[in-house]
């Protein structure tokens, strides 16, 4: 009886482990950002990561320097920007991944994080995607918070 207790307890505390998660939004944030309309005068960049290998690793966002939040499978952050350069910057474990966008007002840019195999952890890996793909991604996903610095 001890041993199967031990089984159960070692087994549900694996599946807890497995399931990242993160700070988010309200449902009505979450709406609004999937209208992809842009602040008068700013630019939208949406990061998403999408569910695959490394499902219990959570990725820190990094925006100019400041910490935006973090991302677990199938979440995604807005960030409303002003238009400039600005450099977003994803932490894993292991490593850390950066891009530069210059971007418009009023346009939406788009940014996925996703996971390759690493030494011991997973690896953050960022590249810019259509509009299209970008778009899909967000709109199966749910809005995790992110802080926005003016």
């Amino acid at each position: 009886m001890k041993t199967i207790s031990l089984f159960v307890l070692a087994l549900s505390s694996l599946l807890l482990a497995s399931c990242a998660s993160v700070p988010m939004d309200s449902s009505s944030a979450d709406a609004e950002a999937k209208q992809f309309t842009p602040q008068p005068g700013r630019a939208s960049i949406y990061v998403t990561r999408g569910f695959g290998v490394g499902s219990a690793l959570v990725f820190q966002t990094i925006l100019d320097g400041r910490i935006a939040g973090a991302l677990a499978p199938k979440t995604y952050q807005l960030l409303s920007v002003s238009p400039c350069q600005h450099t977003l910057i994803v932490s894993a474990t292991e490593n850390v991944q950066q891009t530069t966008l210059t971007v418009q007002p009023g346009r939406n840019y788009f940014v996925e994080v996703s996971v390759s195999m690493g030494f011991i952890s997973g690896h953050a890996n960022i590249q810019t995607i259509s509009d299209s793909q970008g778009r899909s991604q967000v709109l199966s996903s749910k809005r995790a918070a992110a802080t926005t610095y003016q």
